[in-house]
């Protein structure tokens, strides 16, 4: 889970925002509290894998790249409603007669994740290159592919 819920980036304390925030470090790890948004089928998962995609704005208490598992004591997801219908005519609902993409946000409700979960923290300059670092290796397996046929 990247992506940040919308709000307004222009006010003056960052701390009232609603996104994903370190609170504080403890011994054990680090406390959060806020949300993250759409995790597609997140639901159905055993482990979320939580990051940031850097925005103006974005304050080092906000740059938290992690794993969690989706049952942590303190999370809550809020999935949207399935419209799949696999009892319908295929003809009818030719996409949700398949399956569906189950939308979720979570709520870190003044959470520990322990430090062994944590992969980076508080560095914004590095969370400013993730997309690209992120794009570069994406398409890796595609590059291997046509590498192997050439």
């Amino acid at each position: 889970m990247f992506n940040d819920i919308q709000y307004d980036r222009s006010g003056a304390n960052h701390k009232d925002v609603p996104m994903l925030r370190m609170i504080e470090e403890r011994g054990e790890g680090i406390l959060v509290r806020g949300w993250k948004a759409v995790g597609t089928a997140s639901v159905f998962a055993n482990w979320l894998n939580v990051g940031v995609l850097w925005n103006t704005g974005t304050q080092s208490d906000q740059v938290i790249f992690c794993r969690v598992p989706v049952n942590m004591t303190g999370t809550t997801h809020v999935a949207s409603d399935s419209h799949a219908r696999p009892d319908r005519s295929e003809y009818d609902y030719p996409f949700s007669n398949y399956g569906d993409e189950l939308e979720s946000m979570t709520f870190f409700d003044d959470v520990i994740i322990p430090w062994k979960y944590i992969y980076h923290l508080g560095n914004v300059e590095h969370a400013q290159y993730y997309p690209q670092r992120v794009f570069d290796w994406v398409h890796i397996e595609t590059q291997n592919r046509q590498l192997v046929n050439a």
